[in-house]
């Protein structure tokens, strides 16, 4: 019986405890690619409605990247590769927005076969 409370403490630590998303996944063409020279950040903006963003989104619709991570890169490049292909990919908020003010951070991206 202890062992059943174990990983029911465990189970709901993982949906409680785990990383929160903000925004709703939006799958969509990359609408718009935006760099802020010597800010090292970026915006892109899909061409869908993006719901569930978090109050810190004053500029809805819009997601921020950080240039400087190597993560960040790598979204860069494959958000860059999608545009110029016209393929869409499923972008989601991280929920924060820390990277610029009234963004919200870019939490995942991912190519999407339509």
């Amino acid at each position: 019986m202890k062992n059943v409370a174990v990983i029911v403490a465990i189970v709901g630590c993982l949906s409680i405890c785990g990383y929160s998303y903000a925004s709703n996944p939006v799958v969509s063409n990359v609408e718009k690619i935006y760099i802020q020279i010597g800010e090292n950040w970026a915006y892109v903006r899909p061409a869908a409605a993006v719901t569930g963003q978090p109050t810190c989104a004053t500029n809805p619709k819009l997601f921020a990247i950080n240039l400087t991570t190597e993560s960040g890169k790598a979204a860069f490049s494959l958000i860059l590769a999608a545009r110029k292909s016209a393929t869409p990919v499923q972008f989601r908020g991280s929920g924060a927005c820390t990277i610029k003010s009234g963004y919200e951070d870019l939490g995942w991206v991912s190519e999407e076969d339509m």
